[in-house]
């Protein structure tokens, strides 16, 4: 896979998508997601501590709002499966 700027010039010959950690395939999509998490948590904690706030509750509302982000996603993302199977076809 390459990556082009044609209005700069740069060419990125070979970029891959993914690097493998103990068998586990990782994407660099996946991992640009977790450096944001871990960087918002870092935040966060810095805040808290800035505002004299008790930084447990705001990390404990941190890892709710990302699992019920997941969980609300899939909720979105399984349906629309369907939905697009099914009207898949009824085209054909």
């Amino acid at each position: 896979m390459s990556i082009q700027f044609p209005n700069l010039g740069i060419n990125l010959g070979y970029v891959g998508k993914s690097i493998q950690i103990f068998g586990f395939e990782i994407t660099f999509f996946g991992l640009v997601i977790a450096l944001g998490m871990l960087l918002g948590m870092g935040f966060v904690i810095l805040e808290a501590k800035r505002c004299g706030e008790n930084k447990d509750d705001y990390l404990e509302m941190m890892i709710m709002s990302l699992l019920l982000g997941v969980v609300g996603s899939s909720m979105f993302y399984v349906p629309g499966i369907f939905i697009r199977e099914i009207l898949l076809r009824s085209l054909m």
